[in-house]
């Protein structure tokens, strides 16, 4: 299949006419990661680019709309459009091919899935990848202004952000994001302040094996929030790492981490338990996902059990025990 070097030439492929680019560039989606990337699925592209523009997308002269019988071409031109950022995009981001991943015998075609490339998590984005994120966050405007993404809220928990990218776009391995992590790495805390979390590493004097099958000393547990604010600061700080990773829609982002937000204010004397319902909850997420769920899907899936939210937000938090040996 070919491979397309703009979003011009993606359109020009897709037959896509004047007033269909014009609608294009009115909503900043200039490039082919902005479209490829502007939602995770056909049903999210539908709500974010199509159902707009087939209600009639601006006012005055600046408006775009499309003739009753044309809708249905428009929407196969925009979808076929979406389509091929989706494969170019997805070719862009794939690692080299490698004599050391080629295929063992000719004429037989290698696949790097389960392999040791996408089981091992790295440390960070591959070059210029974190500008690529944030630059097609910025490309979407609201009211023709472009937008600021909040660097701030994760610059330091770049590792914690590339593990999520590697799990959203490579392995498919979700595993939960604890509250804490972000708030525990990053270099800023909400008010703006250094980090007290952060200033310097901390080990636990624990010896693991690592990746590599080298022996060494792990860093301490995830940080694990307590107060209503902080709990709120995770949740603002899994938001924006959710959205700059494309782990799911950014409009069903927000619906979740909303209603996440909503559920915290409302026991404000149950942190632990809510804490606890989190870690539960997004566990459910990872495997519905694993499973082949969108992110949409999951989350919605999760907030509509009650049966996790009682479970949790009414047990007691759990405390260590200690044990005498018998004398």
């Amino acid at each position: 299949m070919r491979t397309f070097s703009s979003l011009t030439e993606i359109l020009d492929e897709a037959a896509a006419g004047r007033e269909l680019r014009r609608y294009l560039e009115l909503r900043g989606v200039r490039t082919i990661g902005a479209m490829a990337l502007v939602a995770a699925d056909e049903n999210a592209f539908q709500k974010s680019l199509i159902d707009p523009l087939m209600a009639g997308f601006g006012t005055g002269a600046e408006k775009v709309s499309v003739p009753e019988d044309e809708k249905p071409i428009a929407r196969a031109v925009l979808l076929h459009a979406w389509s091929l950022a989706k494969t170019t995009w997805s070719r862009s981001m794939a690692p080299p091919i490698t004599p050391s991943t080629a295929a063992a015998t000719p004429g037989v075609p290698t696949s790097t899935t389960g392999s040791t490339v996408e089981r091992k998590v790295p440390k960070c984005l591959p070059p210029g990848k974190w500008s690529e994120l944030v630059n097609a966050y910025n490309s979407v405007t609201l009211n023709g202004k472009p937008r600021s993404f909040p660097v701030k809220e994760l610059l330091g928990a770049e590792q914690v952000v590339t593990r999520l990218w590697h799990e959203r776009h490579i392995s498919k391995t979700y595993t939960p994001l604890q509250l804490g992590e972000v708030l525990q790495h990053r270099s800023f805390s909400a008010s703006g302040e250094v980090n007290p979390l952060s200033k310097s590493p901390k080990k636990s004097g624990v010896l693991v094996v690592d990746d590599d099958r080298n022996l060494v000393e792990s860093d301490d547990p995830t940080w694990i929030p307590k107060s209503v604010l902080s709990v709120l600061d995770g949740l603002q700080a899994a938001r924006w790492a959710y959205i700059l990773t494309q782990m799911g829609d950014e409009e069903e982002v927000n619906t979740f981490i909303d209603q996440m937000i909503q559920r915290a204010r409302s026991k404000p004397d149950r942190m632990p338990q809510f804490v606890a319902y989190w870690h539960a909850a997004m566990w459910r997420v990872a495997m519905d996902m694993r499973g082949g769920d969108s992110f949409g899907k999951a989350t919605q899936t999760v907030c509509q059990c009650v049966m996790i939210w009682l479970s949790t937000m009414t047990s007691f938090p759990r405390r260590l025990r200690t044990t005498r040996r018998p004398s």
